[in-house]
């Protein structure tokens, strides 16, 4: 039986802290600029990637991310026009970063592609495959809509034949099952026959639940996404203990696998110190397919890296992203079944 994969990409920041500890916040300030003329650029969408932080500059370029809790950051600058602006910050203690940023035009260029949806017929019949394979095929995709569906435009490759979605505006998503809002800025989509990758910022908002009734649906729903996710594996990995959060772990072949097999491996054999004990960030290095077991659930998803190793920490921080490969239960969860990187469930 074929096995859908999975790689996607969420630039993600690191910040936790106990529940009675003191948390110093920090802040980022700046203006936006265009690149070639030098004039302000207001009305300008400046956030921290899978967070709820983020503003939109004022009419003289100015904006200001306040309240930020320390950790590692993707900031994202992102205007209808220009190529999109990625930068990675580390905020310490109490920090206040001034970044400046120039956006520059972005060119018209469609390349090789073969544009498709000339038809309405078309278009709605790639916005339905899109919506499969981007919002995923869980519980929580089916109480998931896209709001401005009008903003996507496809393609298919030449060569593959995978479809390509692209957004020059945010894609805006409201999440029922989870309570959130969220607004996508696309760096990649494309999905074939056999799987695909994406590659996307999202920010979250909180929505406004009706009553308190609604309110501890979304708490339970959120616990439950995240209890087995691939976010619960990476955080209790980097922080130890991801066997007493009921996790087991097999290594071996994909094949031997699919008829029962595989080794049992202890989390020791899987991650390592990077620097020294102290340090929060560790190297994840295996060789092989490791299937990954939730007892809670009584799941199983598998994954490869396509690299020798990459880095995690306890935040589910995953560096580079795209060296994670799924399979299995973890490749159905995507977009729908994807928490904020700071959300910790409510016991």
């Amino acid at each position: 039986m074929r096995r859908m994969c999975i790689a996607f990409l969420l630039f993600i920041f690191l910040t936790y802290a106990e529940s009675d500890a003191q948390i110093f916040k920090s802040m980022i300030r700046g203006k936006i600029f265009d690149a070639e003329s030098r004039e302000p650029l207001p009305h300008t969408n400046v956030f921290l990637a899978n967070t709820t932080l983020g503003t939109v500059s004022k009419l003289d370029g100015s904006y200001a991310i306040l309240d930020i809790p320390p950790g590692k950051y993707q900031l994202i600058v992102n205007r209808v026009g220009f190529k999109l602006v990625t930068r990675d910050i580390e905020l310490r203690n109490v920090d206040e970063l001034a970044i400046d940023i120039e956006l520059t035009q972005k060119p018209i260029d469609m390349g090789e592609m073969q544009v498709i949806g000339q038809e309405p017929k078309d278009w709605k019949n790639q916005l339905k495959l899109f919506r499969k394979r981007f919002l995923g095929e869980t519980d929580n995709a089916e109480e998931s809509t896209i709001l401005n569906p009008e903003v996507l435009r496809f393609q298919i490759h030449p060569k593959t034949r995978q479809l390509m979605a692209f957004a020059d505006s945010a894609l805006c998503i409201a999440n029922d099952a989870l309570g959130y809002r969220l607004y996508i800025v696309f760096d990649k989509f494309q999905w074939g026959e056999a799987g695909g990758l994406y590659s996307v910022f999202p920010k979250f908002e909180e929505m406004q639940p009706e009553d308190e009734s609604e309110q501890r649906e979304w708490i339970k729903n959120r616990r439950e996404t995240y209890l087995g996710s691939f976010q619960h594996f990476i955080t209790s990995m980097a922080q130890g203990n991801a066997g007493e959060e009921g996790f087991q772990f097999y290594l071996n072949t994909m094949n031997d696998m699919n008829i029962g097999g595989g080794t049992r491996i202890s989390e020791d054999r899987l991650v390592f110190d990077l620097y020294d004990s102290t340090s929060s960030v560790k190297k994840f290095q295996f060789v092989g397919h490791l299937e990954v077991v939730y007892r809670g659930r009584s799941q199983s998803s598998y994954i490869k890296l396509n690299q020798s190793f990459v880095l995690i920490d306890p935040t589910g921080y995953v560096y580079p992203p795209l060296a994670i490969v799924r399979y299995g239960e973890w490749a159905k969860a995507r977009i729908a079944d994807t928490l904020p990187l700071d959300y910790v469930p409510e016991k």
